[in-house]
Protein backbone atom coordinates (compact mmCIF):
# COMPACT_ATOMS: atom_id res chain seq x y z
CA UNK A 1 0.00 0.00 0.00
CA UNK A 2 1.62 3.22 -1.08
CA UNK A 3 0.51 7.05 0.19
CA UNK A 4 0.86 9.19 -2.48
CA UNK A 5 0.48 13.43 -2.15
CA UNK A 6 -0.82 15.00 -4.84
CA UNK A 7 -0.10 18.86 -5.74
CA UNK A 8 -3.30 20.20 -7.75
CA UNK A 9 -5.36 22.84 -7.24
CA UNK A 10 -7.86 21.59 -9.22
CA UNK A 11 -10.72 19.12 -6.57
CA UNK A 12 -11.65 16.88 -9.56
CA UNK A 13 -8.20 15.95 -10.36
CA UNK A 14 -8.25 14.82 -6.25
CA UNK A 15 -11.81 12.49 -7.10
CA UNK A 16 -10.45 10.95 -9.53
CA UNK A 17 -6.75 9.79 -8.55
CA UNK A 18 -8.24 8.87 -5.28
CA UNK A 19 -10.65 6.81 -7.09
CA UNK A 20 -7.75 5.13 -9.12
CA UNK A 21 -5.49 4.76 -6.42
CA UNK A 22 -8.53 3.13 -3.58
CA UNK A 23 -8.96 0.24 -5.69
CA UNK A 24 -5.63 -0.49 -5.00
CA UNK A 25 -5.97 0.05 -1.26
CA UNK A 26 -3.54 2.93 -1.92
CA UNK A 27 -4.59 6.46 -0.48
CA UNK A 28 -3.48 10.37 -1.73
CA UNK A 29 -3.88 13.46 0.09
CA UNK A 30 -4.34 16.32 -2.21
CA UNK A 31 -3.12 19.95 -1.94
CA UNK A 32 -3.57 23.38 -3.95
CA UNK A 33 -0.20 25.06 -3.46
CA UNK A 34 3.12 24.35 -2.85
CA UNK A 35 3.73 25.83 0.76
CA UNK A 36 0.57 23.70 1.29
CA UNK A 37 2.08 20.24 0.06
CA UNK A 38 5.04 20.89 1.69
CA UNK A 39 4.15 21.78 5.20
CA UNK A 40 2.23 18.52 4.98
CA UNK A 41 5.16 16.53 3.40
CA UNK A 42 7.51 18.17 6.59
CA UNK A 43 4.71 17.53 9.14
CA UNK A 44 4.12 13.71 7.80
CA UNK A 45 7.25 12.74 5.47
CA UNK A 46 5.74 9.12 4.92
CA UNK A 47 4.80 9.56 1.43
CA UNK A 48 5.76 7.32 -0.64
CA UNK A 49 5.21 9.36 -4.41
CA UNK A 50 4.15 12.97 -4.82
CA UNK A 51 2.24 13.89 -8.26
CA UNK A 52 2.52 16.82 -9.08
CA UNK A 53 0.72 19.73 -11.32
CA UNK A 54 2.85 22.29 -12.46
CA UNK A 55 0.74 24.91 -14.04
CA UNK A 56 -1.56 25.38 -11.08
CA UNK A 57 -4.67 27.63 -11.76
CA UNK A 58 -3.73 29.82 -8.63
CA UNK A 59 -0.83 31.03 -10.83
CA UNK A 60 1.63 29.94 -8.13
CA UNK A 61 4.72 27.48 -10.11
CA UNK A 62 4.13 24.16 -8.60
CA UNK A 63 7.70 23.15 -9.37
CA UNK A 64 8.57 25.22 -6.43
CA UNK A 65 7.38 22.28 -4.35
CA UNK A 66 9.48 20.08 -6.37
CA UNK A 67 12.51 22.72 -6.10
CA UNK A 68 11.86 22.33 -1.87
CA UNK A 69 12.37 19.05 -1.44
CA UNK A 70 14.95 18.02 -3.75
CA UNK A 71 17.24 21.24 -1.69
CA UNK A 72 16.46 19.32 1.41
CA UNK A 73 18.91 17.29 2.63
CA UNK A 74 16.30 15.10 4.32
CA UNK A 75 13.67 14.73 1.99
CA UNK A 76 15.35 15.16 -1.17
CA UNK A 77 14.93 11.47 -1.93
CA UNK A 78 11.11 11.47 -2.68
CA UNK A 79 10.07 9.86 -5.63
CA UNK A 80 7.91 12.72 -7.69
CA UNK A 81 5.73 11.88 -10.77
CA UNK A 82 5.31 15.33 -13.04
CA UNK A 83 1.54 14.99 -14.23
CA UNK A 84 0.19 17.90 -16.06
CA UNK A 85 -1.46 19.42 -19.09
CA UNK A 86 1.93 21.54 -20.16
CA UNK A 87 3.53 19.58 -23.24
CA UNK A 88 5.73 22.25 -24.45
CA UNK A 89 9.13 21.67 -24.27
CA UNK A 90 10.03 24.34 -21.93
CA UNK A 91 7.92 23.13 -19.66
CA UNK A 92 9.33 19.65 -20.52
CA UNK A 93 12.94 20.55 -19.69
CA UNK A 94 11.58 22.77 -16.30
CA UNK A 95 10.67 19.92 -15.21
CA UNK A 96 12.86 17.24 -15.89
CA UNK A 97 15.75 19.54 -14.96
CA UNK A 98 14.23 18.09 -11.19
CA UNK A 99 15.02 15.00 -11.84
CA UNK A 100 11.46 13.64 -11.35
CA UNK A 101 10.94 9.81 -11.58
CA UNK A 102 8.26 10.61 -15.10
CA UNK A 103 6.53 13.45 -16.75
CA UNK A 104 3.11 12.55 -17.56
CA UNK A 105 0.26 14.24 -19.80
CA UNK A 106 -3.24 14.17 -18.53
CA UNK A 107 -5.53 13.02 -17.96
CA UNK A 108 -5.26 10.50 -15.36
CA UNK A 109 -4.47 7.18 -16.45
CA UNK A 110 -5.07 4.27 -14.06
CA UNK A 111 -2.53 1.88 -16.02
CA UNK A 112 0.31 5.03 -15.60
CA UNK A 113 -0.36 5.83 -12.39
CA UNK A 114 -0.03 1.88 -11.34
CA UNK A 115 2.95 1.62 -13.12
CA UNK A 116 4.63 4.35 -11.17
CA UNK A 117 4.04 2.93 -8.25
CA UNK A 118 5.10 -0.06 -9.33
CA UNK A 119 8.83 1.31 -9.56
CA UNK A 120 8.79 2.92 -6.03
CA UNK A 121 11.97 1.29 -4.25
CA UNK A 122 11.71 -1.31 -1.53
CA UNK A 123 12.48 -0.59 1.02
CA UNK A 124 10.08 3.17 0.68
CA UNK A 125 12.67 5.83 0.55
CA UNK A 126 12.15 7.39 4.12
CA UNK A 127 13.55 4.18 5.63
CA UNK A 128 16.83 5.09 4.71
CA UNK A 129 16.62 8.26 7.23
CA UNK A 130 15.14 6.18 10.65
CA UNK A 131 15.96 2.74 11.12
CA UNK A 132 12.63 0.75 11.95
CA UNK A 133 12.58 0.62 16.20
CA UNK A 134 12.65 -3.31 16.91
CA UNK A 135 15.76 -3.33 14.68
CA UNK A 136 17.50 -0.31 15.87
CA UNK A 137 17.12 -1.61 19.19
CA UNK A 138 18.38 -5.12 18.25
CA UNK A 139 21.15 -3.65 16.89
CA UNK A 140 22.15 -1.27 19.72
CA UNK A 141 21.48 -3.84 21.84
CA UNK A 142 18.32 -1.32 23.83
CA UNK A 143 14.94 -1.68 25.04
CA UNK A 144 12.55 -0.47 22.53
CA UNK A 145 11.74 2.45 25.25
CA UNK A 146 15.26 3.41 25.69
CA UNK A 147 15.20 3.77 21.76
CA UNK A 148 12.36 6.03 21.73
CA UNK A 149 14.23 8.32 24.38
CA UNK A 150 17.37 8.38 22.74
CA UNK A 151 15.20 9.59 19.49
CA UNK A 152 13.07 12.09 21.62
CA UNK A 153 16.37 13.33 23.12
CA UNK A 154 17.81 13.90 19.27
CA UNK A 155 14.85 16.05 19.02
CA UNK A 156 15.09 17.97 21.84
CA UNK A 157 19.12 18.56 20.96
CA UNK A 158 18.26 19.31 17.53
CA UNK A 159 15.78 22.06 18.12
CA UNK A 160 18.51 23.49 20.84
CA UNK A 161 21.36 23.45 18.35
CA UNK A 162 18.58 25.72 16.49
CA UNK A 163 18.09 28.27 19.03
CA UNK A 164 21.28 28.30 19.58
CA UNK A 165 22.72 29.16 16.07
CA UNK A 166 20.03 31.89 16.12
CA UNK A 167 21.54 33.45 19.29
CA UNK A 168 25.45 32.51 18.14
CA UNK A 169 27.34 35.28 16.53
CA UNK A 170 30.84 33.75 16.28
CA UNK A 171 31.03 30.54 17.55
CA UNK A 172 30.78 27.56 14.78
CA UNK A 173 28.34 25.32 17.17
CA UNK A 174 28.84 22.20 14.92
CA UNK A 175 33.34 22.52 16.35
CA UNK A 176 31.63 21.71 19.76
CA UNK A 177 28.57 19.74 19.92
CA UNK A 178 28.42 18.61 15.94
CA UNK A 179 30.06 15.28 17.03
CA UNK A 180 28.33 14.71 20.09
CA UNK A 181 25.08 15.37 18.14
CA UNK A 182 26.11 12.94 14.86
CA UNK A 183 27.07 10.26 17.63
CA UNK A 184 23.30 10.50 19.31
CA UNK A 185 21.65 10.19 16.06
CA UNK A 186 23.45 6.96 15.14
CA UNK A 187 23.22 5.67 18.76
CA UNK A 188 19.10 6.27 18.04
CA UNK A 189 19.09 4.64 14.68
CA UNK A 190 18.91 7.73 12.61
CA UNK A 191 21.24 7.19 10.13
CA UNK A 192 20.13 9.53 7.57
CA UNK A 193 20.09 12.14 10.20
CA UNK A 194 23.74 11.47 10.76
CA UNK A 195 24.78 11.68 6.97
CA UNK A 196 22.66 14.75 7.48
CA UNK A 197 24.65 16.75 10.33
CA UNK A 198 28.01 15.88 9.01
CA UNK A 199 26.96 17.31 5.42
CA UNK A 200 25.61 20.24 7.59
CA UNK A 201 28.93 20.81 9.76
CA UNK A 202 31.15 20.52 6.70
CA UNK A 203 28.97 23.28 4.87
CA UNK A 204 28.87 25.44 8.05
CA UNK A 205 32.65 24.85 8.64
CA UNK A 206 33.61 27.14 5.11
CA UNK A 207 29.86 28.80 4.81
CA UNK A 208 31.13 30.40 8.68
CA UNK A 209 34.23 31.76 7.25
CA UNK A 210 32.96 34.81 5.38
CA UNK A 211 33.08 37.86 7.79
CA UNK A 212 29.30 38.56 7.09
CA UNK A 213 27.59 35.08 8.12
CA UNK A 214 24.61 36.43 9.66
CA UNK A 215 22.18 34.53 6.42
CA UNK A 216 24.56 31.75 6.51
CA UNK A 217 23.36 31.67 10.42
CA UNK A 218 19.82 31.81 9.98
CA UNK A 219 20.14 29.39 6.74
CA UNK A 220 21.59 26.38 9.06
CA UNK A 221 19.57 27.16 11.93
CA UNK A 222 16.63 26.82 9.65
CA UNK A 223 18.15 23.39 8.54
CA UNK A 224 18.02 22.11 12.14
CA UNK A 225 14.73 23.02 12.71
CA UNK A 226 13.43 21.28 9.66
CA UNK A 227 15.51 18.18 10.77
CA UNK A 228 13.91 18.43 14.04
CA UNK A 229 10.24 18.38 12.50
CA UNK A 230 11.28 15.65 10.48
CA UNK A 231 12.58 13.05 13.18
CA UNK A 232 9.21 13.97 15.39
CA UNK A 233 7.17 13.36 12.61
CA UNK A 234 8.86 10.21 11.78
CA UNK A 235 8.81 9.40 15.62
CA UNK A 236 5.21 9.85 15.40
CA UNK A 237 5.13 12.97 17.28
CA UNK A 238 1.21 14.28 17.10
CA UNK A 239 1.54 16.12 14.13
CA UNK A 240 -0.49 19.51 13.66
CA UNK A 241 -3.29 19.74 11.19
CA UNK A 242 -1.24 22.03 8.19
CA UNK A 243 -2.84 22.09 5.12
CA UNK A 244 -5.71 20.23 6.04
CA UNK A 245 -8.59 21.17 4.00
CA UNK A 246 -11.65 21.80 6.41
CA UNK A 247 -14.78 20.38 4.12
CA UNK A 248 -17.80 22.38 3.92
CA UNK A 249 -21.23 20.67 5.25
CA UNK A 250 -24.53 21.44 3.90
CA UNK A 251 -26.47 20.33 7.57
CA UNK A 252 -29.93 20.90 6.39
CA UNK A 253 -28.73 18.64 3.45
CA UNK A 254 -26.92 15.70 5.79
CA UNK A 255 -29.92 15.66 7.99
CA UNK A 256 -32.41 15.06 5.09
CA UNK A 257 -30.19 12.56 3.73
CA UNK A 258 -29.94 10.82 7.20
CA UNK A 259 -33.37 10.97 7.77
CA UNK A 260 -34.00 9.08 4.10
CA UNK A 261 -31.38 6.56 4.97
CA UNK A 262 -33.52 5.42 8.77
CA UNK A 263 -36.55 5.62 6.74
CA UNK A 264 -35.11 3.15 3.86
CA UNK A 265 -34.05 1.13 6.27
CA UNK A 266 -36.86 0.48 8.65
CA UNK A 267 -39.49 0.14 5.73
CA UNK A 268 -41.91 -3.53 5.69
CA UNK A 269 -41.73 -4.38 2.65
CA UNK A 270 -43.55 -7.50 4.05
CA UNK A 271 -46.90 -5.76 2.56
CA UNK A 272 -45.80 -5.30 -1.06
CA UNK A 273 -43.43 -2.67 -2.56
CA UNK A 274 -42.22 0.64 0.07
CA UNK A 275 -42.71 3.40 -3.01
CA UNK A 276 -44.77 3.88 -5.91
CA UNK A 277 -43.72 1.27 -8.67
CA UNK A 278 -45.77 3.68 -11.45
CA UNK A 279 -44.21 6.56 -10.15
CA UNK A 280 -40.90 5.31 -10.13
CA UNK A 281 -40.82 4.42 -14.02
CA UNK A 282 -42.57 7.69 -14.66
CA UNK A 283 -39.42 9.34 -12.90
CA UNK A 284 -36.72 7.05 -14.99
CA UNK A 285 -38.72 7.46 -18.31
CA UNK A 286 -38.48 11.33 -17.71
CA UNK A 287 -34.61 11.16 -17.11
CA UNK A 288 -32.14 12.58 -20.23
CA UNK A 289 -29.05 11.39 -19.41
CA UNK A 290 -27.62 8.48 -17.49
CA UNK A 291 -26.11 9.00 -13.97
CA UNK A 292 -22.16 8.84 -14.08
CA UNK A 293 -20.31 8.22 -10.62
CA UNK A 294 -18.71 11.32 -9.42
CA UNK A 295 -15.17 10.67 -9.65
CA UNK A 296 -15.96 9.08 -13.29
CA UNK A 297 -17.48 12.37 -14.80
CA UNK A 298 -14.31 14.54 -13.70
CA UNK A 299 -11.83 11.95 -15.11
CA UNK A 300 -14.10 12.12 -18.53
CA UNK A 301 -14.03 16.15 -18.23
CA UNK A 302 -10.49 16.06 -17.59
CA UNK A 303 -9.89 14.51 -20.08
CA UNK A 304 -11.86 16.49 -22.57
CA UNK A 305 -10.28 19.40 -21.32
CA UNK A 306 -6.86 18.10 -22.03
CA UNK A 307 -7.31 19.56 -26.21
CA UNK A 308 -5.06 16.40 -26.97
CA UNK A 309 -4.77 15.39 -30.72
CA UNK A 310 -5.95 11.75 -30.10
CA UNK A 311 -9.35 10.74 -28.33
CA UNK A 312 -7.59 7.61 -27.09
CA UNK A 313 -7.67 8.34 -23.47
CA UNK A 314 -11.13 9.48 -23.64
CA UNK A 315 -11.92 6.45 -25.33
CA UNK A 316 -10.12 4.42 -22.68
CA UNK A 317 -12.13 6.23 -19.21
CA UNK A 318 -16.24 5.66 -21.75
CA UNK A 319 -15.04 1.47 -21.89
CA UNK A 320 -13.69 1.28 -18.39
CA UNK A 321 -17.27 2.78 -16.87
CA UNK A 322 -20.80 1.90 -16.78
CA UNK A 323 -22.73 5.40 -16.84
CA UNK A 324 -19.96 6.51 -19.53
CA UNK A 325 -20.68 3.96 -21.68
CA UNK A 326 -24.21 4.02 -21.90
CA UNK A 327 -24.42 8.24 -21.81
CA UNK A 328 -22.07 7.77 -24.79
CA UNK A 329 -24.46 5.35 -26.92
CA UNK A 330 -27.61 7.28 -26.22
CA UNK A 331 -25.92 10.59 -27.61
CA UNK A 332 -24.57 9.14 -30.26
CA UNK A 333 -27.22 7.19 -30.84
CA UNK A 334 -30.24 10.49 -30.69
CA UNK A 335 -27.93 12.52 -32.72
CA UNK A 336 -26.68 10.04 -35.16
CA UNK A 337 -30.55 8.44 -36.04
CA UNK A 338 -30.13 8.18 -39.82
CA UNK A 339 -28.41 5.13 -39.30
CA UNK A 340 -29.86 2.27 -40.52
CA UNK A 341 -28.57 0.40 -36.75
CA UNK A 342 -27.49 2.40 -33.89
CA UNK A 343 -24.14 2.20 -33.17
CA UNK A 344 -23.00 -0.01 -30.52
CA UNK A 345 -19.38 0.43 -29.96
CA UNK A 346 -18.06 3.04 -27.33
CA UNK A 347 -15.11 3.68 -28.37
CA UNK A 348 -16.34 4.31 -32.17
CA UNK A 349 -19.05 6.72 -30.91
CA UNK A 350 -16.25 8.72 -29.02
CA UNK A 351 -14.87 8.92 -32.40
CA UNK A 352 -18.07 9.97 -33.84
CA UNK A 353 -19.01 12.57 -31.33
CA UNK A 354 -15.60 14.70 -31.63
CA UNK A 355 -14.20 16.54 -29.42
CA UNK A 356 -17.07 19.78 -29.62
CA UNK A 357 -19.94 17.47 -28.91
CA UNK A 358 -17.90 15.59 -26.07
CA UNK A 359 -17.11 19.29 -24.67
CA UNK A 360 -21.25 19.74 -24.80
CA UNK A 361 -21.44 16.65 -23.23
CA UNK A 362 -19.55 17.16 -20.09
CA UNK A 363 -21.99 20.32 -19.29
CA UNK A 364 -25.09 18.11 -19.58
CA UNK A 365 -23.66 14.93 -17.45
CA UNK A 366 -25.59 14.09 -14.39
CA UNK A 367 -23.56 12.51 -11.58
CA UNK A 368 -24.13 10.31 -8.69
CA UNK A 369 -22.01 10.29 -5.42
CA UNK A 370 -19.79 7.36 -4.41
CA UNK A 371 -20.52 7.15 -1.05
CA UNK A 372 -24.18 6.11 -1.40
CA UNK A 373 -23.01 2.78 -2.70
CA UNK A 374 -21.75 1.86 1.08
CA UNK A 375 -21.76 -0.87 2.72
CA UNK A 376 -20.30 -2.07 -0.90
CA UNK A 377 -18.23 0.64 -1.37
CA UNK A 378 -18.02 2.38 -5.18
CA UNK A 379 -14.50 0.93 -6.10
CA UNK A 380 -15.87 -2.28 -5.08
CA UNK A 381 -18.99 -2.26 -7.11
CA UNK A 382 -16.57 -0.80 -10.33
CA UNK A 383 -14.32 -3.72 -9.72
CA UNK A 384 -17.46 -6.08 -10.36
CA UNK A 385 -18.75 -4.45 -13.55
CA UNK A 386 -15.47 -4.29 -15.15
CA UNK A 387 -14.76 -8.17 -14.09
CA UNK A 388 -18.49 -9.01 -15.86
CA UNK A 389 -17.26 -7.27 -18.78
CA UNK A 390 -13.83 -9.02 -18.70
CA UNK A 391 -15.18 -12.35 -18.10
CA UNK A 392 -18.14 -12.04 -20.75
CA UNK A 393 -15.21 -11.69 -23.30
CA UNK A 394 -13.52 -14.70 -21.94
CA UNK A 395 -16.27 -17.16 -22.68
CA UNK A 396 -17.02 -15.71 -25.63
CA UNK A 397 -13.58 -16.67 -26.31
CA UNK A 398 -13.69 -20.05 -25.05
CA UNK A 399 -16.91 -20.86 -26.65
CA UNK A 400 -15.14 -19.96 -29.96
CA UNK A 401 -18.16 -17.39 -30.29
CA UNK A 402 -16.28 -14.82 -31.96
CA UNK A 403 -19.17 -13.18 -33.60
CA UNK A 404 -19.93 -12.35 -29.97
CA UNK A 405 -16.55 -10.74 -28.86
CA UNK A 406 -16.85 -7.28 -29.91
CA UNK A 407 -20.37 -6.72 -28.11
CA UNK A 408 -19.91 -8.75 -24.70
CA UNK A 409 -17.32 -6.50 -23.18
CA UNK A 410 -19.90 -3.45 -23.25
CA UNK A 411 -22.73 -5.71 -23.14
CA UNK A 412 -21.44 -7.27 -19.34
CA UNK A 413 -19.74 -3.19 -18.82
CA UNK A 414 -23.54 -2.25 -18.61
CA UNK A 415 -25.87 -5.24 -17.22
CA UNK A 416 -26.15 -3.43 -14.37
CA UNK A 417 -27.08 0.18 -15.94
CA UNK A 418 -30.60 0.76 -14.08
CA UNK A 419 -28.50 0.72 -10.48
CA UNK A 420 -27.08 4.30 -11.14
CA UNK A 421 -30.27 5.80 -12.20
CA UNK A 422 -31.94 3.91 -9.16
CA UNK A 423 -29.19 5.76 -6.74
CA UNK A 424 -29.67 9.22 -8.86
CA UNK A 425 -33.45 9.18 -7.59
CA UNK A 426 -33.14 7.03 -4.29
CA UNK A 427 -29.90 6.92 -2.87
CA UNK A 428 -30.38 5.28 0.16
CA UNK A 429 -32.13 2.33 -1.41
CA UNK A 430 -28.86 0.54 -2.19
CA UNK A 431 -28.10 -0.04 1.57
CA UNK A 432 -31.40 -0.73 2.57
CA UNK A 433 -31.73 -3.50 -0.53
CA UNK A 434 -28.28 -4.71 0.16
CA UNK A 435 -28.49 -5.15 3.85
CA UNK A 436 -32.06 -7.15 3.35
CA UNK A 437 -30.89 -9.40 0.69
CA UNK A 438 -27.82 -10.79 2.34
CA UNK A 439 -29.73 -10.68 5.62
CA UNK A 440 -32.73 -13.25 4.53
CA UNK A 441 -30.06 -14.60 2.02
CA UNK A 442 -32.01 -13.81 -1.34
CA UNK A 443 -31.19 -12.87 -4.83
CA UNK A 444 -30.41 -9.40 -5.05
CA UNK A 445 -33.15 -9.42 -8.01
CA UNK A 446 -35.80 -10.61 -5.48
CA UNK A 447 -35.39 -8.33 -2.59
CA UNK A 448 -35.16 -5.17 -5.52
CA UNK A 449 -38.60 -6.33 -6.89
CA UNK A 450 -39.65 -6.55 -2.69
CA UNK A 451 -39.12 -2.76 -1.91
CA UNK A 452 -39.45 -1.27 -5.72
CA UNK A 453 -41.92 -3.28 -7.37
CA UNK A 454 -39.14 -3.86 -10.40
CA UNK A 455 -35.99 -4.99 -10.42
CA UNK A 456 -33.16 -2.46 -11.91
CA UNK A 457 -33.40 -4.24 -14.71
CA UNK A 458 -36.68 -3.35 -15.34
CA UNK A 459 -35.48 0.42 -14.47
CA UNK A 460 -32.43 0.62 -17.03
CA UNK A 461 -34.51 -1.32 -19.72
CA UNK A 462 -37.35 1.50 -19.21
CA UNK A 463 -34.62 4.29 -19.14
CA UNK A 464 -33.44 3.14 -22.60
CA UNK A 465 -36.34 2.03 -23.83
CA UNK A 466 -37.33 5.05 -26.00
CA UNK A 467 -33.31 6.19 -26.89
CA UNK A 468 -32.67 4.16 -29.60
CA UNK A 469 -30.28 2.13 -27.82
CA UNK A 470 -29.00 -1.25 -29.61
CA UNK A 471 -31.29 -4.13 -29.07
CA UNK A 472 -28.04 -6.58 -28.56
CA UNK A 473 -27.48 -4.61 -25.32
CA UNK A 474 -31.57 -4.03 -24.28
CA UNK A 475 -31.72 -7.82 -23.89
CA UNK A 476 -29.27 -8.35 -21.81
CA UNK A 477 -30.33 -5.90 -19.35
CA UNK A 478 -33.70 -7.07 -19.65
CA UNK A 479 -32.83 -10.77 -18.91
CA UNK A 480 -29.76 -11.09 -17.40
CA UNK A 481 -31.54 -12.45 -14.22
CA UNK A 482 -33.54 -15.20 -16.53
CA UNK A 483 -31.40 -15.64 -19.66
CA UNK A 484 -33.86 -18.31 -20.25
CA UNK A 485 -36.93 -15.73 -21.21
CA UNK A 486 -35.24 -13.87 -23.42
CA UNK A 487 -36.88 -13.57 -26.75
CA UNK A 488 -33.86 -12.59 -28.98
CA UNK A 489 -30.14 -12.27 -28.12
CA UNK A 490 -29.98 -15.77 -25.86
CA UNK A 491 -26.47 -16.76 -26.75
CA UNK A 492 -24.88 -13.05 -25.46
CA UNK A 493 -27.22 -12.91 -22.42
CA UNK A 494 -26.02 -16.55 -21.47
CA UNK A 495 -22.97 -15.16 -21.75
CA UNK A 496 -23.15 -12.06 -19.45
CA UNK A 497 -25.43 -14.01 -17.11
CA UNK A 498 -22.51 -16.79 -16.41
CA UNK A 499 -19.41 -14.03 -16.48
CA UNK A 500 -21.66 -12.48 -13.62
CA UNK A 501 -22.08 -15.75 -12.00
CA UNK A 502 -18.21 -16.06 -12.06
CA UNK A 503 -17.42 -13.27 -10.57
CA UNK A 504 -20.02 -13.64 -7.60
CA UNK A 505 -18.75 -16.98 -6.65
CA UNK A 506 -14.90 -15.55 -7.10
CA UNK A 507 -15.53 -11.99 -5.60
CA UNK A 508 -14.36 -10.06 -8.27
CA UNK A 509 -15.48 -6.74 -6.77
CA UNK A 510 -18.48 -6.62 -5.26
CA UNK A 511 -21.92 -6.58 -7.07
CA UNK A 512 -24.46 -6.62 -3.70
CA UNK A 513 -25.35 -10.20 -3.93
CA UNK A 514 -25.93 -12.40 -1.37
CA UNK A 515 -23.14 -15.38 -2.03
CA UNK A 516 -25.46 -17.95 -0.14
CA UNK A 517 -28.23 -17.55 -3.03
CA UNK A 518 -26.02 -18.73 -5.53
CA UNK A 519 -25.86 -22.67 -7.38
CA UNK A 520 -23.33 -24.00 -5.84
CA UNK A 521 -22.69 -25.63 -8.83
CA UNK A 522 -22.24 -24.00 -12.35
CA UNK A 523 -24.16 -26.81 -14.19
CA UNK A 524 -27.23 -25.42 -12.23
CA UNK A 525 -26.99 -21.80 -12.97
CA UNK A 526 -29.65 -20.11 -15.25
CA UNK A 527 -27.09 -19.27 -17.64
CA UNK A 528 -25.48 -22.75 -18.19
CA UNK A 529 -28.63 -24.83 -18.87
CA UNK A 530 -29.22 -21.85 -21.74
CA UNK A 531 -25.62 -22.76 -22.92
CA UNK A 532 -25.28 -26.05 -22.72
CA UNK A 533 -28.10 -26.73 -25.62
CA UNK A 534 -25.94 -24.50 -27.74
CA UNK A 535 -22.80 -25.75 -27.66
CA UNK A 536 -20.45 -28.77 -28.96
CA UNK A 537 -21.51 -31.51 -26.83
CA UNK A 538 -17.88 -32.60 -26.23
CA UNK A 539 -17.34 -29.38 -24.60
CA UNK A 540 -14.77 -29.42 -21.67
CA UNK A 541 -16.81 -27.37 -18.57
CA UNK A 542 -14.29 -28.96 -16.14
CA UNK A 543 -11.23 -27.66 -18.77
CA UNK A 544 -13.35 -24.66 -18.97
CA UNK A 545 -14.13 -24.04 -15.02
CA UNK A 546 -9.95 -24.22 -14.74
CA UNK A 547 -9.09 -21.39 -17.00
CA UNK A 548 -11.98 -19.27 -15.42
CA UNK A 549 -10.62 -19.69 -12.45
CA UNK A 550 -6.93 -18.65 -13.74
CA UNK A 551 -8.13 -15.92 -15.60
CA UNK A 552 -10.27 -14.52 -12.30
CA UNK A 553 -6.81 -14.62 -10.55
CA UNK A 554 -5.13 -12.45 -12.97
CA UNK A 555 -8.25 -10.24 -13.37
CA UNK A 556 -8.13 -9.68 -9.74
CA UNK A 557 -5.05 -8.27 -9.60
CA UNK A 558 -5.00 -6.46 -12.55
CA UNK A 559 -8.10 -4.31 -11.63
CA UNK A 560 -5.99 -3.94 -8.27
CA UNK A 561 -3.55 -2.32 -10.06
CA UNK A 562 -1.01 -5.36 -9.57
CA UNK A 563 -1.14 -6.77 -12.58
Amino acid sequence: MARLLLLDDQPRAHRVLQSILVRGEHSCDAFGTPSEAWQCLVGRVKYDLAIVEPKLECGVDGLDFVRWVRASGLLGALPIVIYTRAADMVSVRAALALRPQNYLIKPYDDQAIYQEIGKLPHPRWHASLLVEEAAAAQTGGLALEEIRDERRRLADALGGMAAAWREQKEENLFQTRGDALITMARKAGAPGFAAHLSALANEAEWKLLDDDAGIERAQIAERLEHACAVLKALCGVPEDKQGAAVAEVDDGRMAREENDRRWWQSADCSAGPVISTAELMNNVAGMNACPVIESAADAFQMAVSANVASLDSISRLVARDPGLAVQILVSVNHLNREAIDPMDSPRAAVGWLGAARLQGLCRSMITVEARHFQPVTWERYWMFQVGVAHMSEFICSALEWGHLTPVAYTAGLIHDMGQLILLRLHPASYPAITNYVRNRRIARHEGERRYLGSSVREIGAEFLAAKRFPECYLNVIRWVDDPAGATDGMDIVGVVSLARYLCVKYQIGDGGECLDALPSDIHDTPAAQVLRGRVFPSFNWRGFMSQAHAKVLRLKNELRGKG
